[in-house]
């Protein structure tokens, strides 16, 4: 035992890390440093999360509408409903950044994730407009992404039947029209109807700013370049047929809707 120290009030030996008097039980000085260091070290913040705030606010920026940021924090069962909504198609990630950006989202215990502390007005307003611009950026691509995968087949469908009538193979080509644009249409009064357009019989490329799809059937409109360099507008309509996309009607146009 080491004795250096004394009580200062009964005097008796005191060990170097004792606390309190052995003896009267008095405070020691050991004890007032240690209760000291305590006051002044920084408190810790109530109800937050040990999970980043700034990890979570970069998964919603960029797979936001996955829901990836909230896996992250535990909430499985939100994360999957962002998963199959595609976060609302989007609107609820948006949400999601305000709120990771203002310190006020939380993990699956109810505790709050901290991406910046008493981060001044200014500083907090300039994050904010960013993030939720980056995330809008990333929404956006990545609509016009599913969109263009989702209608490739109807543009693939039209440019085979482009290239067929392009190198004379016109039964080939008739192949790519439904059954019904058959029952209406012989072959015959196909290759009549082509061969009144250059952009159809000799096609050089296409081009179609309009598309979509509603329920089975889809729908293109565009500009037909042929290779003397007339330009045609055109409306094409397919509907599914055995599970493939077949071409139903095909309508010249004076211009394209809205022009």
């Amino acid at each position: 035992m080491n004795t250096n120290n004394f009580c200062l009030r009964c005097g008796n030996p005191l060990d170097s890390d004792a606390l309190f008097c052995s003896k009267c039980g008095t405070r020691t000085e050991q004890a007032t440093i240690q209760s000291q260091a305590v006051k002044n070290s920084a408190p810790l913040k109530e109800n937050q999360s040990s999970k980043s705030g700034k990890a979570a606010l970069i998964l919603c920026i960029f797979l936001g509408m996955l829901g990836a940021h909230r896996f992250y924090v535990g909430k499985i069962w939100t994360g999957i409903l962002m998963l199959l909504s595609g976060g609302a198609i989007g609107v609820w990630a948006l949400i999601d950044v305000i709120v990771i950006v203002k310190n006020k989202f939380e993990d699956k215990n109810g505790n709050r994730l901290e991406v910046s502390y008493k981060l001044p007005p200014v500083k907090e307003l300039i994050l904010l407009i960013s993030s939720v611009m980056a995330c809008l950026a990333v929404i956006i691509v990545s609509i016009t992404a599913v969109l263009t995968y989702a209608t490739s087949s109807l543009i693939t469908v039209v440019d085979h039947q482009l290239t067929a009538l392009q190198t004379g193979q016109m039964e080939k080509a008739y192949a790519y029209n439904s059954t019904e644009f058959q029952k209406n249409i012989s072959i015959d009064g196909f290759r009549s109807y082509v061969a009144q357009f250059p952009a159809l019989i000799n096609n050089a490329s296409s081009n179609f700013s309009e598309r979509k799809i509603v329920n089975n059937t889809g729908y293109l409109a565009g500009i037909l370049t042929a290779k003397d360099g007339t330009t045609t507008p055109v409306a094409y309509q397919l509907i599914q047929e055995n599970g493939k996309w077949k071409i139903l009607n095909i309508k010249i146009l004076n211009s394209l809707p809205g022009k």
